[in-house]
């Protein structure tokens, strides 16, 4: 998942710089590879550390024998739900152009981009609350057995956390708050720069699998 979603970077950078200058067609294309890149990677991030929560629970769990047909069934299931999810974000994108002859690739119908943005949104507290859940669990684990190793153990369960949490918390907290009307132009600009970098902090999130 990080490998498709870096692909789309040049043209994101592009995109900031100079609007959307490739057409119809990549801008669709781009938002779809982007976004599947983004919830197959948070389903991923999830089903890893519930795998991880099992393992350290049960030792002896049987999920340490599956086979590669299962793990290949598990992927494919991963990626046509991401794939399935972001079908309307192709339907409905498209280049806009706004007063001042900035092209930028939106969607055409606003209920769909809020729809879109409380569809992420609801995805990171759901994915933030499985992994809270899961390392909270190992973590008592750990602190209960007599090894030398735990401490770093634990500052490596903190830090994932952690990282999770502050690269993906303000980019879903400022895509819901710009999904309300602006009270100012001001408000508009300001908002959408932070989301803008916060989008970018989000990108960083590959260190954390």
């Amino acid at each position: 998942s990080d490998l498709v979603f870096s692909c789309i970077l040049p043209f994101w950078i592009v995109a900031q710089s100079l609007g959307s200058i490739f057409g119809e067609f990549l801008c669709k294309a781009v938002n779809a590879i982007f976004s599947t890149g983004y919830y197959s990677g948070v389903f991923f991030l999830t089903l890893m550390t519930i795998l991880r929560y099992l393992c350290v629970v049960n030792p002896l769990s049987t999920l340490r024998s599956q086979t590669q047909w299962y793990s290949f069934l598990v992927c494919l299931v991963v990626w046509t739900v991401s794939i399935l999810i972001v079908v309307p974000e192709v339907i409905y994108t498209t280049v806009q152009e706004n007063s001042e002859g900035h092209r930028t690739c939106n969607y055409a119908d606003w209920k769909w981009k809020n729809i879109d943005i409380y569809l992420r949104n609801g995805l990171y507290l759901f994915s933030f609350g499985v992994i809270v859940f899961c390392y909270f669990k190992i973590l008592i684990i750990l602190l209960r057995a007599r090894s030398r190793r735990k401490h770093r153990t634990v500052k490596l369960i903190l830090i994932i956390v952690v990282a999770f949490f502050l690269c993906w918390a303000p980019y879903n907290i400022l895509s819901f708050l710009i999904s309300f009307p602006p009270s100012t132009c001001q408000y508009a600009k300001d908002s959408i720069l932070a989301f803008h970098i916060s989008r970018n902090i989000a990108f960083s999130r590959s260190e954390e699998r």
